[in-house]
């Protein structure tokens, strides 16, 4: 079970690399990124959001039933909900999404109800990064 969540966080790299093989003229084979659209973007990010919770939810489980868990998973996965959902995702949320509904006053109670949910997880994520840190589990 050790494995699971090595593997499951190694998953959650490659959706997110969505790239296809091209040939060039030279002969040598490229790498571009696929064009989709910024619905699609969102989705797949919160697809990515979706994997990194289920990896909260199976550590919390083993927290619960006093298992071992491998404690790299808990501070990698609250890394990359660190650096790339909360400094980039939300904050691209924060800046360009939620002002649009907020200056033409709609559906304001649910971008405050995101503000305040995204404000949780970034507690949850320093409490996660404070609490899983090596040197601390050393001593």
């Amino acid at each position: 079970m050790k494995n699971f969540l090595f593997m499951l966080l190694i998953s959650l790299a490659f959706p997110c690399l969505s790239f296809t093989a091209q040939q060039s003229t030279n002969g040598n084979q490229s790498m571009e990124q696929e064009e989709v659209s910024p619905n699609e973007d969102l989705m797949r990010e919160h697809g990515i959001l979706n994997r990194l919770l289920l990896v909260y939810q199976e550590i919390s489980r083993r927290i619960d039933n006093q298992e071992s868990f491998p404690i790299k998973a808990l501070s990698d996965s609250a890394n990359i909900v660190r650096s790339f959902f909360e400094n980039y995702h939300e904050k691209l949320e924060e800046d360009f999404i939620f002002p649009v509904f907020e200056k033409a006053g709609k559906q304001t109670g649910l971008v405050k109800t995101l503000r305040e949910q995204h404000n949780a997880g970034r507690n949850l994520t320093d409490y996660i990064l404070k609490h899983s840190k090596y040197d601390l589990l050393k001593r």
